[in-house]
């Protein structure tokens, strides 16, 4: 199961992550997350082993993980090729790492979407 998910995006996949790591522990799963910066990283002490994070503002001095958004390669290079995806975020990130998905090979039928913010439609 990959896991995609932006700034405060990752607290539902967190929680898939916690309870796969009670009942499930071998169960492959990788969560991909984007944050501003390293201040912003929620659950930063917990994520361990099974997360790709990446910055998308700042490089702090001492950050040796990724930096810049999301983007094909890190999404081909945690991605597996049987079960789900799940991708949690704003309106725009949920449709960018769903696109990145698509392009790696998953279908349509295996990506599961929560989003927030704006729709684009007024109030009537």
């Amino acid at each position: 199961m990959l896991l995609v998910g932006g700034g405060s995006g990752v607290v539902p996949l967190v929680s898939m992550l916690r309870h796969r790591r009670l009942t499930m522990p071998e169960l492959p799963m990788r969560l991909v997350y984007s944050a501003r910066s390293r201040e912003e990283i929620i659950y930063a002490d917990e994520l361990g082993e099974d997360a790709a994070i990446t910055l998308t503002r700042e490089s702090p001095p001492g950050w040796h993980g990724r930096t810049g958004r999301i983007d094909a390669e890190l999404v081909r290079s945690q991605a597996f090729d049987a079960g789900l995806a799940f991708v949690c975020g704003s309106n725009g990130f949920v449709e960018s790492a769903s696109r990145l998905l698509l392009d790696a090979g998953y279908d349509a039928s295996r990506i599961r979407t929560e989003r927030f913010g704006p729709t684009g439609q007024g109030m009537a």
